[in-house]
C-alpha cells in the first residue's frame, strides 16, 4: 500500500517532466492539432538538431530568436555559473575560518550582520544594481553577472561553512599546530581537505 502510493506520487513528479520531453520530440501540428501523446507513433528531432547545432533551415520559419542563441546562452550560464560557484568556495572557505575558529570582538555581530544583508530581497536590489553597474559602464558583460550572483550567494556559503568548520573537532587543529603549521597552513592543510564534503 504505501509502495504504491509512493509510486503514485513519484508519477506526479515525473510526470509532468516526462510530457514535457515527449512533447518537445514530437511534430509541432500533432501538438497543434491536439493529437500529441506520451509515447507517439512518431519522433522528431528537428527541434532538438536546430537548437544544438545552431542550424535554422529557414530565417522566417517563425523559431524565437532565444531559440537560435540557445547555443551562446548555454555557455554564458556555463561561464556564469561556474564563475560563481568556483569564487563563492574559495572567498567563503577562507572568510568562515575566522568566524568558526578565532573570538574576537563583534563576532556574533559579524554572523548576523553577513546573514541579515540575505534578509533583503533580491528585486529590492536590482535597480541598485542595474545603476552601479551603469554608472561604472559593466553593464553586458558576463563578469559582472558573476560579480552580482557571487553578492548575493556569498552570506549563505559564509554561514554554512563557518557552521560546517565547527562540526570539526579542535582536536585536529591542535595538532597541526604543534607540528609548526600557521593557521592559514592548517586551513588549508588539516580544515579544506575535510570540509570537501560540506563544500560539494
Amino acid at each position: 500500500m504505501v509502495y504504491g502510493g509512493a509510486v503514485l506520487v513519484l508519477f506526479y513528479i515525473i510526470g509532468p517532466f516526462f510530457w514535457l520531453v515527449s512533447s518537445s520530440l514530437q511534430p509541432e501540428q500533432n501538438l497543434l492539432d491536439r493529437e500529441g501523446s506520451l509515447f507517439p507513433a512518431e519522433w522528431d528531432f528537428t527541434a532538438h538538431r536546430e537548437l544544438l547545432t545552431g542550424f535554422l533551415y529557414d530565417e522566417t520559419s517563425g523559431i524565437p530568436y532565444q531559440a537560435r542563441i540557445f547555443l551562446r546562452s548555454m555557455l554564458n550560464s556555463l561561464i556564469v555559473a561556474s564563475g560563481v560557484a568556483v569564487l563563492s568556495i574559495l572567498i567563503g572557505s577562507v572568510a568562515a575560518y575566522p568566524l568558526s575558529r578565532m573570538r574576537f570582538k563583534g563576532r556574533n555581530f559579524l554572523m548576523f550582520f553577513i546573514l541579515g544583508t540575505r534578509m533583503i530581497p533580491a528585486i529590492a536590489l536590482a535597480v541598485p544594481f542595474f545603476l552601479l553597474v551603469k554608472s561604472v559602464g559593466m553593464n553586458d558583460r558576463l563578469e559582472t553577472l558573476v560579480i552580482i550572483n557571487l553578492s548575493l550567494i556569498l552570506p549563505y556559503v559564509i554561514w554554512l561553512l563557518q557552521a560546517y568548520y565547527r562540526s570539526i573537532p579542535m582536536e585536529l587543529e591542535d595538532a597541526a599546530r604543534i607540528d609548526g603549521c600557521s593557521r592559514l597552513g592548517t586551513l588549508f592543510r588539516v580544515i579544506l581537505p575535510l570540509s570537501l564534503p560540506g563544500m560539494v
